[in-house]
């Protein structure tokens, strides 16, 4: 006896044979499902195609030649989902196939693989500014309490010494170093002028802020620069002793670092 079952649709043709064969006398009525998985164009053999039994638990998987076996089938009408990689071709309710106790059904399966076009994919990357020593930087600047000196306007400051980034910012003074005539040192210039020294903070760390020379530091090895010109306006972190003249903050060069508008 020869049977055929056909199914036609976008996504896969199966053509089953059937061939009758005895039933084995003391074991429990079963069949077998055996066949190949064939690409439609070019008839290529597909490795790694699922077959699975609806209802049960079989399942086979074809091999580099496209074989696959289902041992063990009930006997009576099927169905098969076929999925290959993430595609998925779900034939119940398109062919069913009758398996009698002892009886192998012979299955030629075709998939047609359809190539869906997708959109193009745009990838933007944010870099997290708020990470390693200048945690915090971009957060306090938008906050619009100081004044904020960035990489980029120091570049297109190009000073010859740091001093004469502070020259034009508010509440600051530039006077010369006690201990270096060619040296500079930064005062509130709303507190107290001269004798108020503003509290200057390297990479987060406090420096001696009343001898300390700021000429010593070349611009170029400067990445952004934050100034606090009063107590009030000074951030708790940089608040050493309320910080009464304010603070300036200077961070060197981060090569990680793209510096972006707030």
């Amino acid at each position: 006896m020869r049977k055929t079952a056909t199914l036609l649709t976008a996504t896969l043709v199966a053509i089953a044979l059937a061939g009758a064969q005895d039933a084995a006398l003391g074991q429990e009525p079963s069949g077998s499902l055996v066949g190949s998985v064939f690409m439609a164009e070019g008839n290529t053999p597909l490795s790694d195609v699922t077959i699975l039994l609806r209802g049960t638990e079989l399942q086979a998987v074809s091999d580099s030649l496209g074989f696959f076996r289902l041992e063990g089938v009930p006997p009576g009408d099927h169905t098969l989902t076929v999925s290959y990689l993430n595609m998925v071709s779900d034939v119940a309710g398109n062919v069913a196939v009758a398996v009698a106790d002892g009886e192998t059904v012979w299955l030629n399966i075709q998939l047609e693989i359809t190539v869906v076009p997708v959109p193009e994919l745009v990838v933007q990357i944010e870099r997290a500014d708020n990470v390693g020593k200048m945690a915090g930087f971009d957060h306090r600047r938008a906050s619009a309490f100081g004044s904020f000196i960035t990489r980029d306007e120091i570049e297109r400051a190009h000073p010859g010494r740091l001093s004469q980034l502070f020259f034009a910012v508010p509440g600051v003074r530039v006077v010369p170093a006690p201990d270096d005539i060619l040296g500079a040192r930064l005062v509130s210039a709303r507190a107290g002028g001269f004798n108020c020294p503003m509290e200057l903070f390297l990479d987060g760390i406090r420096q001696p802020s009343v001898g300390f020379n700021i000429d010593l530091l070349p611009p170029e090895d400067i990445e952004a620069i934050e100034v606090y010109s009063g107590s009030s306006r000074t951030p708790a972190i940089f608040s050493f002793r309320g910080a009464p003249c304010g603070a300036v903050v200077i961070w060197t060069r981060d090569p990680t670092r793209q510096d972006r508008a707030p």
